[in-house]
């Protein structure tokens, strides 16, 4: 099984120099925005599985960063696998406890978080070098436990459309029930765990006829995702009132008009701008 420490590993083993400088800012936030991802977001549900290309599973990763450290001359004297098992068990343990102390308190801190998850702040800063890399590690695992199932399921509807549909409503809930402040802690490679498969699904309505020709999956579903999620703070936490602009959005899909779509332009990572 993938576990958070895991994904963790990966995601930082690229980051080593950020990991000796020791960073311990704290300050960004998030703001609560909540409802859970149930299983209600599939009503009858008509999955062909054998006609359609199943979501990959969530690509297991090696905690790279975590075995680098533990192979180090100081740590020659232990078992390597212990300690890496102990490493895992302490990023999922602090991811954890930032998921749900975050929820509650945008402001928490770093000492909060690792106190919450009953560990030292010097173990938290060593698996999440910055307060960013940990964000990151909280959306990572959420789109992983959260998203990902209802995406390879949604994969399986025999009307793809149907499945389109699915995709983006998981995301909306898992963002709301979350808490994450968008674009706070994505990056594109953590969203295209989202954008591969709604592609896909995409590109089968339009083989099928089901969806305008002038869409291009690759760059329009990210920025239909973002415009269904900057909607999501003008609603009350307790209602559903997105689902008119999702629906909204669904129907424009497979709508053509007398004049086709401009040209889609290439992405501009919108996660990196600011920083």
């Amino acid at each position: 099984m993938v576990t958070a420490g895991d994904r963790v590993g990966r995601r930082l083993g690229g980051r080593q120099a950020r990991a000796a400088g020791g960073s311990t800012d704290s300050s960004a936030s998030h703001s609560a925005i909540c409802s859970a991802v149930t299983p209600s977001i599939m009503p009858g549900q008509r999955r062909s599985a054998g006609s359609v290309t199943r979501s990959p599973a969530v690509v297991p990763a090696s905690l790279s960063i975590m075995s680098k450290m533990e192979d180090s001359p100081s740590n020659s004297g232990k078992k390597g696998p212990e300690l890496r098992g102990d490493a895992a068990r302490n990023a999922q343990r602090i991811l954890d406890a930032g998921r749900a102390l975050l929820r509650k308190n945008p402001q928490a801190s770093a000492e909060d978080i690792a106190r919450a998850a009953g560990l030292g702040v010097a173990t938290l800063y060593r698996r999440f070098p910055t307060r960013e890399d940990l964000i990151q590690g909280i959306v990572e695992e959420i789109m992983a436990s959260n998203v990902a199932p209802f995406l390879a399921r949604a994969e399986e509807e025999a009307d793809p459309r149907e499945g389109v549909r699915i995709a983006f409503e998981a995301g909306l809930r898992s963002a709301i029930r979350e808490g994450i402040s968008f674009p706070e802690g994505m990056t594109l490679e953590i969203i295209q765990v989202f954008l591969d498969p709604v592609s896909r699904m995409i590109r089968r309505c339009q083989e099928q006829g089901l969806m305008r020709a002038d869409l291009d999956p690759e760059k329009d579903t990210l920025r239909l995702l973002l415009m269904l999620l900057s909607i999501l703070p003008t609603f009350s936490l307790d209602r559903e009132g997105w689902k008119r602009y999702l629906r909204l959005v669904m129907d424009s899909l497979v709508l053509t008009s007398n004049e086709p779509l401009p040209p889609a332009e290439s992405i501009v990572d919108p996660f990196q701008r600011g920083k």
